[in-house]
């Protein structure tokens, strides 16, 4: 496989254009990260639905039984035990004592009904509370602490009156120094004119990187310029230059 050589100004133009492209994914990153943000703030606000258990609807006729005569006491023609009539003499005692019976049966059934109900509204709740819980597991695991990554803040442009116009900056510090200046130039001269401390020079590089490109290739402002024999490339104002795109003669010796 063949390689590819490049010169010093070429790996340098290389570097600006991946710099460019990695902070606008850093910029695509953290508005992805706030839309995740909402998107949890959402889930917490959203809370299941109480769900109503209704008990099981009993199956068969409804037997009551008013009342059972104790044992020797009198019973009134009028009264029934188990639907029967009840007469008189030894026949209602025995028909009492056949029917105590059925109704400690009748009495156990109705009690082992409501149990089950009771513990099948037991295990509802109990599965409700799970699921609950689960939820708030998972709400819990998505806040937990994410390792963030480093992100290079853009440089703050200001606003109104205070607000850095990059392309003007550029223009302006040509102009004053006439000469022609590499990127690395222009960059220092930039922070000592804006005050910004050594530790955001990246990030300077980065917007005087940029606004080069658009002065030079869309609005045409200023030259990139290679002199003969040098591997860097040099930035100077269009009028420096006469109309085959060469360098004026006062203009020859004024690089930095």
């Amino acid at each position: 496989m063949s390689k590819i050589n490049l010169t010093p100004g070429e790996i340098n133009d290389l570097i600006d254009l991946y710099q460019t492209e990695i902070d606008r994914t850093q910029r695509r990153i953290e508005n992805l990260k706030s839309i995740l943000k909402k998107i949890d703030r959402a889930q917490e606000e959203v809370s299941e639905p109480a769900t109503r258990v209704a008990a099981p609807a009993r199956r068969g006729r409804k037997k009551l039984v008013e009342s059972v005569p104790a044992a020797g006491e009198a019973v009134t023609p009028e009264a029934k035990v188990d639907g029967r009539k009840v007469r008189k003499g030894r026949n209602a005692k025995a028909v009492a004592k056949s029917a105590a019976p059925k109704v400690k049966a009748i009495r156990k059934t109705r009690k082992s009904k409501a149990n089950a109900a009771t513990s099948e509204e037991t295990k509802l709740a109990a599965t409700k509370r799970g699921r609950k819980a689960n939820l708030k597991s998972k709400v819990a695991a998505k806040k937990s602490p994410r390792k963030e990554s480093v992100v290079r803040k853009k440089i703050k442009s200001g606003a109104g009156p205070d607000k850095v116009k990059w392309i003007d900056l550029i223009q302006d510090i040509l102009r004053s120094k006439q000469n022609l200046m590499l990127a690395n130039s222009l960059t220092v001269e930039a922070m000592e004119r804006l005050g910004i401390d050594e530790s955001d020079r990246d990030r300077v590089r980065m917007a005087v990187a940029t606004n080069l490109t658009r002065l030079t290739k869309n609005l045409k402002l200023v030259v990139k310029f290679k002199p003969e024999g040098s591997t860097n490339y040099f930035y100077g104002l269009t009028e420096w230059f006469d109309e085959g795109g060469n360098l004026k003669s006062e203009f020859q010796n004024k690089l930095m």
